[in-house]
């Protein structure tokens, strides 16, 4: 049984057979701690926790047999599940479930999402046991200290570990088209394929746990920080959306100008985007990545493929018509992402938004008050969230105060910590280097 929890960490469990047969239809008792503890392993406090909690009660865990992948050898089968509360209904804080009822919502104007990831990560010469040793400092790139985008020029190990990784994305099913060197010395980018927005975040979660399984089994490291070193480029999770009708056409086609579906896209998107930030970049450490000039968008703009800026449009006929999301950190959890994005498209389809004109030339480096910022910290992002009323409609209050609360607990623990904007402490290290 393997799950994403709110911060995005991976967790499971395994279960015997007989055990897991009997619950395919009822599930099984899980405890609520799975979406009370922050990454440091303490209970989260200061907020309203919602019916669903109580004095440590099990809600209930159900599989999605959609997703049932059979091991290698040696290895449990794996299975995607979603959480219940005690009454049968979708708990609101689960992240899948939360997609499915945007993924639903949108359905109900006539849309189905397409979505493609681009996720970065960064790869190291060292085992995670010795990089916990070295207190996460002072670690070597995997494949040499080439920091130029796209070069391949790597070492043997850097191509042993993509070859082996690709087997296990073949081996899950999880769909994809390209890899490449990115930008940072030890990056990696892998694309994966378009499918409908439910599949793409599960793809999205399996490929993660797939490079640090191959980084396990290879005597390596991996990181999805968007920011571990200050030296080097950070980490994104973009994300590439075209809509489809029920006929299955693209309804961004274009040979010339945005189409209004596109617009109704934009609009939304634009006016959601300060709340959503706080899903996109859910941790302090991501936003040490919004640097000028380094590739992520730093205001909240869109412009016909212009990449400076937060939301890309590319204007073309058939398939490749899309919107391309750049604002995702590579630590972001797939689901909330998705759910946000398509909670803001629906938001400018429902409320018949127009979008301010597109930026032209780059959207960095402008004159203070010319462009809208995006928030530059969790807490601002938090409070931009909690005001949107548009996204609360849309993703209901329940999970945004409970989300925001957490967000909250994540910025105080962060300031108790010592951990200064100049710098990026151990304390970051040691909470986000394998978790995220």
């Amino acid at each position: 049984m393997e799950y994403l929890n709110l911060d995005g960490t991976h967790s499971s469990k395994v279960l015997a057979p007989a055990k897991f047969v009997k619950g395919v239809e009822c599930g099984w008792n899980w405890p609520d701690l799975a979406f009370g503890l922050s990454l440091g392993n303490d209970v989260q406090f200061g907020f309203d926790w919602g019916s669903w909690r109580g004095e440590l009660p099990d809600v209930t865990l159900k599989p999605d047999m959609r997703t049932l992948r059979h091991g290698q050898a040696g290895a449990p089968a794996r299975v995607i599940a979603d959480f219940y509360d005690n009454d049968g209904f979708r708990l609101p804080v689960c992240p899948r479930g939360l997609l499915r009822s945007v993924v639903d919502r949108l359905g109900g104007h006539g849309f189905t999402a397409l979505v493609a990831v681009e996720l970065e990560v960064t790869l190291f010469q060292e085992s995670y046991l010795e990089a916990t040793r070295l207190g996460y400092t002072g670690l070597t790139p995997l494949g040499g200290t080439s920091g130029a985008m796209l070069v391949m020029s790597k070492s043997a190990d850097y191509h042993a570990f993509v070859n082996r990784l690709i087997e296990r994305l073949d081996d899950l099913a999880v769909p994809w088209e390209a890899w490449s060197d990115e930008a940072a010395v030890g990056q990696l980018e892998i694309n994966l394929i378009p499918t409908p927005a439910l599949d793409a975040a599960d793809h999205v979660m399996r490929a993660k746990q797939a490079i640090r399984d191959t980084a396990h089994e290879l005597g390596h490291s991996a990181t999805f920080m968007s920011k571990w070193d200050y030296a080097e480029y950070g980490q994104g999770a973009h994300v590439n959306l075209s809509l489809l009708d029920e006929s299955g056409d693209n309804v961004f086609s274009s040979d010339g100008a945005p189409t209004p579906a596109m617009r109704r896209a934009v609009a939304g998107l634009l006016r959601t985007l300060p709340g959503f930030s706080s899903l996109a970049m859910p941790l302090p450490n991501s936003y040490r990545r919004l640097a000028e000039l380094e590739g992520p968008p730093t205001t909240v703009t869109w412009g016909v493929d212009n990449k400076s800026c937060a939301l890309r449009a590319v204007v073309a006929p058939g398939g490749s018509a899309r919107l391309e999301h750049r604002l995702p950190g590579a630590d972001s959890n797939s689901y909330l992402v998705l759910a946000g994005i398509l909670g803001g498209i629906c938001v400018g389809v429902e409320k018949e938004l127009e979008p301010p004109q597109p930026v032209t030339g780059l959207a960095w480096m402008r004159p203070e008050g010319q462009l809208v910022r995006v928030p530059h910290n969790i807490l601002e992002a938090a409070e931009a969230f909690e005001q949107d009323d548009m996204l609360r409609d849309v993703l209901g209050g329940q999970f945004v105060d409970y989300w925001v609360g957490t967000r909250r607990w994540e910025w105080r623990a962060f300031h108790e910590s010592g951990a200064t904007a100049s710098s990026i402490s151990k304390w970051e290290t040691n909470r986000y280097f394998e978790q995220v």
